[in-house]
């Protein structure tokens, strides 16, 4: 997960935490090699994980089980993904069926479908998807008879973003309330784009 989910979970049990002081220990923690970067060459939206030497450290000192990394992710996708809000909403709703057909669907039908939840404009929309095709996280995988729009479908790396951001999102194994809690999943869902 990126220092600014483990700020906003922490938060909870410190109000008053600052995001520079997630920093300093995050840097601390990189230091006693406890923790790594799993992104170091992105600008934004770097993922923390605990390292080998971590992972042991949890479970002492929390009880926390944490879940092991996947070994075929890439990281800086899933770094571009969690930082970017609308990036984020809108591959994750390419990843619902869609109520029409399973060719996939269309940036107008993903909009439509996001209006209540996450309103946003259509050029908004178009622009995620660009930014996903780009990355490959998404495909087409058609088009609509008439108007001729076209249709969007996960891809294999696709499908395993979104499954790791509803990982990151769930409480598996650290227990509730616990700062291991904080740290036990690689993703985060960051508010600033």
């Amino acid at each position: 997960m990126t220092a600014s989910l483990i700020w906003q979970r922490a938060r909870v049990f410190a109000p008053r935490l600052q995001l520079r002081d997630v920093w300093f220990v995050v840097r601390q923690f990189q230091a006693r090699a406890l923790v790594q970067c799993l992104n170091p060459a992105t600008g934004n939206g770097k993922i923390y994980f605990w390292t080998e030497r971590g992972l042991p450290a949890v479970k002492r000192a929390f009880g926390s089980i944490v879940k092991p990394l996947a070994d075929n992710m890439n990281w800086n996708y899933l770094g571009k993904v969690a930082r970017a809000r609308v990036r984020r909403v809108v591959l994750d709703e390419i990843a619902k069926p869609s109520s029409r057909s399973a060719a996939g669907k269309s940036a107008t039908e993903i909009r439509k479908n996001l209006l209540e939840r996450s309103p946003m404009e259509l050029s908004r929309t178009i622009r995620a998807l660009d930014e996903l095709s780009r990355l490959n996280l998404i495909r087409v995988s058609g088009w609509t008879p008439k108007p001729r729009r076209k249709l969007y479908q996960l891809t294999t790396a696709g499908h395993r973003v979104v499954e790791t951001l509803k990982q990151a999102h769930t409480h598996h194994h650290a227990a509730p309330g616990s700062p291991a809690e904080a740290m036990r999943d690689p993703v985060e869902r960051c508010s600033r784009r």
